[in-house]
């Protein structure tokens, strides 16, 4: 009787993904050279052996950091109706101390049956209050790649509130804005971060592309509380502490597009979250 080798290698990965030894995969990619999973083992195994301590997160090549200057209006105005939602308990944060992150990646991600490469910088500060602005650079593919820059403000560099972005590939330069008009958390207030805890939030938006053609989107993140940590264990260097916060994302305007997992990091010396670019779970 022949043996189903998809579930055995689907057991055998489910086993080492969260693994810190690169021989784990080694392993893996021995016993399964062509299997699915083995661009991201060879990605993981690199990784882990290219970094100073077990489990550090560092780029598979280098990325600058001065690859992007992203052109948008720098005032990138609030709905005012989310501005008086901010000020409620539950989406008060911590303070920071002014400390301004980056924090770049790569990672494989799947779209449809085709593996893509996902190079990702971030840039964070603590802005005013309880926003934080960011600067973000994704490249998705490798040979004909598509480049993604964004920048605006967020609610605690977790939500987006009002971000300009602009895609460019051989193919077309698209503009587009993306503004909050509406934003609710279910649960308790966020903080003091518990290991544990659930939130759930919803936003209303309203999208504009190139054409001017606007659109409403409705964004859902379900959200679970972490481990915390030092923070140099995520990014060299870092002073503080770190907790982090593990994400879906699911679009309940677009129903046939995948959730979205992504892993997110507080920081305590920066005051804001700041994805992951490296770790979708």
């Amino acid at each position: 009787m022949q043996q189903d080798t998809g579930d055995i290698e689907g057991d055998y990965w489910s086993r080492i993904v969260d693994s810190k030894v690169a021989d784990d995969f080694d392993d893996y990619l021995k016993a399964f050279p062509k299997g699915r999973h083995a661009p991201l083992a060879r990605l993981e195994a690199k990784r882990l052996r290219r970094g100073d301590r077990a489990g550090a997160v560092v780029p598979a090549t280098p990325i600058a950091a001065s690859s992007f200057t992203p052109q948008v209006d720098p005032t990138l105005p609030i709905d005012d109706a989310v501005r008086a939602t901010l000020t409620d308990a539950s989406f008060q944060v911590p303070d920071g101390h002014g400390m301004a992150l980056e924090h770049a990646g790569r990672r494989v991600s799947t779209v449809g049956t085709v593996k893509v490469p996902i190079a990702m910088i971030n840039k964070m500060h603590r802005e005013v209050g309880n926003l934080c602005r960011l600067e973000q650079q994704v490249t998705a593919g490798d040979t004909e790649p598509f480049v993604t820059t964004g920048h605006g403000l967020t609610w605690a560099g977790l939500l987006p509130l009002s971000i300009t972005s602009r895609m460019a590939s051989k193919y077309a330069i698209v503009n587009s804005s993306y503004h909050t008009t509406a934003l609710s958390h279910q649960g308790g207030p966020l903080f003091p971060l518990v290991e544990g805890a659930a939130h759930a939030f919803s936003l209303d938006a309203l999208s504009v592309d190139s054409k001017n053609v606007a659109t409403v989107v409705k964004l859902e993140l379900s959200c679970r509380v972490g481990a915390s940590g030092l923070a140099s264990a995520i990014i060299a260097g870092t002073a503080g502490e770190q907790t982090e916060l593990q994400c879906r994302m699911t679009y309940p305007t677009y129903p046939t597009l995948p959730p979205q997992d992504q892993v997110y990091h507080w920081f305590s010396e920066a005051g804001c979250f700041v994805q992951d670019p490296s770790r979708p779970l």
